[in-house]
């Protein structure tokens, strides 16, 4: 007897997903557009919580997994986030702070994962199979903020459950030596 363990093929880890059925819309475009899509893939590979994701309409957008931390940074190292004008707006600032492009956050309907907007310079839309590259960048810098956000969450919850193992072993050690 014969076990095969295939697992079926996932997307996971994919940074640039491109639905199937968006194939008509992707062979009307020119070689050079379809050589940005790929070039913006390879610059994704790293990204671990903000991809970029072309649907079947062949519009591509930002999507997060899970809910991946948006919000504002200014850590050095890092690319500048600000908050917009509302909650669900961050803008990406160069070391100047000038904004360069800003990302709004949309929640749809019925739906509980978020995707992303983003445009750039005079508020145009990054909307189009030409601007995927730009959008690859904004989820570059995204993703780098959301991991160092969530590393420094996860050294935080270490820490404090050091401490807490220190108070304890040092509350039992106090009642082992003098408890009645």
């Amino acid at each position: 007897m014969q076990i095969n363990n295939n697992p079926s093929v996932q997307n996971f880890g994919m940074a640039l997903r491109v639905d199937k059925a968006a194939r008509k819309v992707l062979e009307g475009q020119t070689p050079e557009t379809i050589a940005s899509i790929v070039k913006a893939g390879r610059e994704l590979a790293d990204t671990k919580l903000y991809h970029v994701e072309i649907g079947a309409d062949s519009v591509p957008k930002i999507v997060a997994d899970k809910e991946a931390y948006f919000g504002v940074c200014n850590q050095a190292g890092l690319p500048k986030l600000t908050r917009g004008a509302e909650e669900n707006i961050v803008m990406i600032n160069n070391d100047n702070g000038v904004a360069v492009a800003g990302v709004a956050r949309y929640v749809p309907y019925g739906e509980s994962v978020p995707f992303f907007n983003a445009w750039g310079s005079f508020n145009r839309p990054y909307n189009t199979l030409m601007d995927v590259e730009r959008l690859a960048s904004v989820a570059k810098a995204l993703d780098k903020v959301a991991v160092a956000k969530y590393a420094e969450d996860v050294a935080k919850a270490e820490a404090e459950a050091a401490k807490a193992a220190e108070v304890s072993k040092a509350v039992d050690s106090l009642l082992n030596e003098f408890g009645v």
